[in-house]
């Protein structure tokens, strides 16, 4: 008995664990790239899509990056500022 309970506590550490507002901001992202291929926004702009502060996007983003999510471009004009980034699904995730 004891053995399946460390099974399963083992099982959960290694499977990542999303915040509502992880899983809300990947589920932006999947439904835009079912349509458009990536998507192109700045973190406010996805604050106020996502009714969240910037903080909160901020953390979604290192998450779903660090966990193998997502990929993020920073996009950059001509004049060399940053524009926007432009968020996709990951290729492989590990």
């Amino acid at each position: 008995m004891f053995k399946n309970v460390e099974n399963q506590i083992t099982e959960t550490q290694k499977k990542p664990v999303l915040t509502p507002a992880q899983e809300r901001l990947l589920g932006f992202i999947v439904s835009q790239c079912m349509e458009n291929g990536s998507v192109r926004l700045t973190k406010n702009e996805l604050a106020q899509h996502m009714e969240c502060c910037v903080r909160t996007i901020d953390r979604a983003v290192r998450k779903l990056r660090d966990e193998g999510y997502i990929e993020v471009v920073v996009l950059y004009g001509e004049d060399g500022g940053q524009i926007c980034n432009e968020y996709r699904l990951a290729e492989h995730r590990s």
